[in-house]
């Protein structure tokens, strides 16, 4: 029996925007965009009719707000054990914005305080069996996963050798069957889920009016 996982990235913090250190206290604070960026992916979540979604998130602050506030445009209460789970396994201590050019094209930095860079492919099969493990754990559901972007990218170039880096709040949607991932359709923007959400608002006027 085959398992849907959506996965996306935490919104807009001010460190993905300024030009500031990551030891900032409000380094990893929102953006008012940021927030914008979670409940509208939460919208367009809601607009697939997800059967028995299941939210998780790294348990850092940025991912378990954006878990709260898509839930939230889903009109899901979240219930720790029942449709949410925080994976302290999928973390991440640095974030791109913290990288070189080079760094940001080759590796990928977090995880794994004071250990070296990793190699995102390395990353990206570490990623990928947690996934599977959790998609194994709550088989009975679909997984809504917003993690990060190192760690996205690890488990993207691991599935499609290619290190293709997300938007805040962009969408993969993967298949498990068995104990493997695969994508299914394209990369989805925020900005494409925005103009999809407009077109099907401006079809059901034209359904109204007639």
């Amino acid at each position: 029996m085959s398992q849907l996982i959506y996965l996306s990235r935490h919104g807009t913090v001010r460190i993905n925007q300024e030009d500031i250190s990551i030891a900032d206290p409000g380094a990893y604070d929102f953006t008012e965009q940021g927030v914008q960026e979670c409940r509208d992916l939460g919208a367009y979540l809601d607009t697939l009719h997800i059967p028995n979604p299941f939210f998780v998130d790294s348990g850092l602050p940025r991912t378990v707000a954006s878990v709260y506030l898509a839930a939230e445009s889903m009109k899901i209460t979240l219930k720790p054990g029942k449709n949410y789970y925080s994976a302290a396994a999928l973390g991440e201590e640095v974030p791109l914005e913290a990288l070189s050019r080079k760094q940001r094209e080759e590796y990928y930095c977090g995880r794994h305080r004071n250990k070296p860079i990793k190699l995102a492919l390395e990353l990206g099969v570490e990623v990928h069996q947690e996934l599977v493990k959790i998609g194994n754990a709550f088989s009975g559901n679909n997984i809504i996963a917003i993690l990060h972007g190192g760690i996205n990218l690890g488990l993207i170039t691991y599935l499609t050798g290619k290190g293709n880096h997300m938007h805040n709040c962009g969408l993969y949607v993967l298949e498990r069957v068995e104990d493997w991932l695969k994508i299914v359709g394209d990369y989805i923007s925020p900005e494409q889920m925005r103009k999809a959400m407009e077109q099907a608002k401006q079809i059901r006027k034209g359904m109204a009016v007639r």
